[in-house]
């Protein structure tokens, strides 16, 4: 948990010098593939198989995190060069 406040402080201390939206987007994503990987609140994330909720879950995260950098290019390129 220090380390997760640690990466909170540092991002929004720094945050004229880095991006925000990269570390609060790993760990939205980090927290919803722990919450799949535990079956979505009925069991522990270190213990137990991924089944297939879990699987599906991280899937999911992962899918989700390539179509917001696709949107996020596309949109920084319209905005760019106005198509």
């Amino acid at each position: 948990m220090g380390v997760l406040v640690l990466n909170l402080v540092l991002t929004f201390g720094l945050s004229s010098y880095i991006s925000v939206g990269g570390p609060l987007g790993g760990l939205a994503g980090g927290a919803v593939t722990a919450l799949a990987f535990s079956r979505f609140g009925r069991g522990h994330a270190l213990y137990g198989r991924l089944g297939a909720v879990g699987i599906v879950g991280a899937a999911a995260v992962g899918l989700g995190s390539i179509a917001a950098a696709e949107w996020a290019a596309h949109a920084a390129t319209w905005c760019f060069t106005g198509f």
